[in-house]
């Protein structure tokens, strides 16, 4: 019996020790972008909140993927190129879950860009990893 619970404490100081030796991602007041895999695409998002950079960071850690949501607009906003399109750094959120219609590659995006920022509006791909910061 003892054995057991001294496998199970050690267990729990070992996750602890691996979570609090990770070093948050500070956000600056440019904010802090992240590079979002989908398939075998990439695209860059950034965030200006640091409770979002807290959930990208621990994303990224983790390896897990899931739905990073934001509103899509013109331009690479100056962090995703080489898309046309950006998502709007205060719009960024994680979430569990999202709705089909937002999902997609970021390519699909490029190329249906003006009608997904006219009547999707948000882009929210549920196979999102994030595999960098920046």
């Amino acid at each position: 019996m003892k054995t057991v619970r001294y496998s199970v404490l050690a267990g729990i100081v070992a996750s602890v020790s691996v979570a609090c030796g990770s070093s948050p991602t500070s956000v600056t007041p440019n904010g802090a972008t992240y590079v979002v895999q989908v398939g075998s695409e990439q695209f860059a998002v950034r965030v200006t909140d640091q409770a979002t950079a807290a959930k990208l960071d621990a994303r990224m850690q983790s390896g897990k993927e899931g739905v990073i949501l934001g509103r899509v607009a013109t331009g690479n906003g100056g962090f995703n190129a080489p898309w046309s399109w950006h998502l709007v750094p205060s719009s960024v959120t994680v979430a569990d879950f999202a709705i089909e219609l937002c999902d997609g590659t970021p390519s699909y995006v490029e190329a249906h860009r003006d009608e997904w920022i006219s009547s999707v509006r948000d882009y929210c791909p549920w196979s999102a990893k994030v595999v960098a910061v920046r």
